[in-house]
């Protein structure tokens, strides 16, 4: 999104996940996995600072919802 040729917490909020693919078997599970990395240029301005984190996930039945 910002075109710096990485995948930012701030790139997900401005273009969200949608549309992943549903699967037919009600019993089966769904994860979701991600991995979070500190940009090495970022210095030492962060350090000690602390992150936190929501994630909201909002599932629909059909893609028009």
């Amino acid at each position: 999104m910002d075109n710096d040729g990485k995948i930012t917490l701030y790139d997900l909020k401005q273009d969200p996940l949608d549309d992943l693919p549903a699967s037919d078997d009600i019993e089966e599970e769904f994860q979701v996995r991600m991995r979070l990395k500190f940009d090495e240029n970022a210095g030492n301005d962060f350090q000690g600072d602390t992150f936190n984190l929501t994630m909201i996930f909002t599932l629909n039945q059909d893609s028009s919802q």
